[in-house]
């Protein structure tokens, strides 16, 4: 009888237990494969840029932040483009048909984020009139049979200035989406039309959209070559000062061997005084060859003698 048959006749001995093995294994993959689609399905593909970085407020994704944070954000030498976004819910016809419209500038978000989102020059330019003018992703458009001129209602949770909440768009574009995974379920507004006329937390935004300045790889290979010639150099230089100090018959212990303190009371001293400090606390046979030793050495390397 072989091992495999040996497991085969073991689980099926009590066949109850065996289909109840399986079943909660098939159960357990079959829960991982929906909570994966549901992820993938609500947050797309590309959920999580690379390229990208969003900045928030610390105290929640929900409270504004301050407009004038960009000439921060934008001032760090390691920042591409930033932009920044005003998102609004609402929704259209009835409360189950949840739509998000983005305040945008468009040529901070063409900058920053068009590449992904399929921005070209003229969605950016029909954007940038301004007023109702909005752009609508594909994947919103097709679920709402929309189309390019269509004048849309739309109810958001931002009060106008006349007390309202009833805001009416007209579809200026639609933009594709750098691929198929790419979120395009919302739509693209102009900030300053939308600032101008919400009621409250004006010159506010609700995140930065930050790409950051790619690496240079190559840059970084000859940096880090230059620094390692440095430290084979001064290693060099400390085997042949330690080198010098043995054939002088000194053993330089600066903070260790408490025997060697007249080192410390020289560091601030010329180099050929510490050398007649050190000849004086050794009394060498040959004073001046251990004086020309030492300055060598300090020529050599100071961090010895710092």
């Amino acid at each position: 009888m072989t091992f495999f048959e040996l497991m085969r006749r073991n689980a099926w001995r009590k066949r109850l237990r065996a289909i109840l093995l399986m079943f909660s294994v098939g159960v357990a993959f079959l829960i991982y494969g929906l909570t994966a689609s549901f992820v993938a399905g609500s947050q797309g593909a590309a959920g999580a840029s690379d390229n990208l970085l969003g900045v928030f407020n610390k105290s929640g994704r929900g409270l504004p932040l301050p407009l004038g944070y960009i000439n921060r954000i934008a001032a760090d030498p390691d920042i591409t483009a930033v932009a920044y976004t005003a998102r609004m819910r609402g929704f259209v016809e009835v409360e189950k048909n949840v739509v998000v419209v983005s305040a945008v500038e468009p040529q901070a978000i063409a900058a920053a984020n068009g590449e992904e989102l399929g921005l070209t020059p003229e969605l950016t330019t029909a954007l940038e009139e301004g007023g109702d003018r909005v752009l609508v992703g594909r994947a919103l458009a097709e679920a709402q049979g929309w189309s390019i001129g269509q004048r849309i209602g739309f109810t958001g949770q931002l009060t106008r200035t006349d007390g309202s909440r009833n805001w009416s768009f007209t579809i200026a574009g639609i933009f594709e989406g750098a691929d198929a995974g790419t979120d395009t379920y919302f739509m693209l507004a102009s900030y300053d039309a939308l600032n101008a006329a919400r009621a409250g937390d004006k010159d506010t935004v609700d995140a930065f959209v930050v790409r950051p300045r790619r690496a240079d790889h190559g840059a970084c290979r000859r940096r880090d070559a230059v620094h390692l010639r440095c430290r084979r150099r001064r290693w060099a230089r400390s085997r042949q000062a330690r080198d010098a100090f043995d054939r002088a018959g000194i053993r330089p212990r600066l903070r260790r061997d408490p025997s060697h303190q007249i080192f410390r009371h020289h560091r601030g001293a010329r180099p050929a005084d510490r050398a007649a400090a050190c000849g004086q606390r050794h009394a060498p046979a040959d004073h001046q060859r251990l004086q020309n030793e030492i300055v060598q050495c300090h020529q050599r390397s100071s961090r010895y003698f710092s």
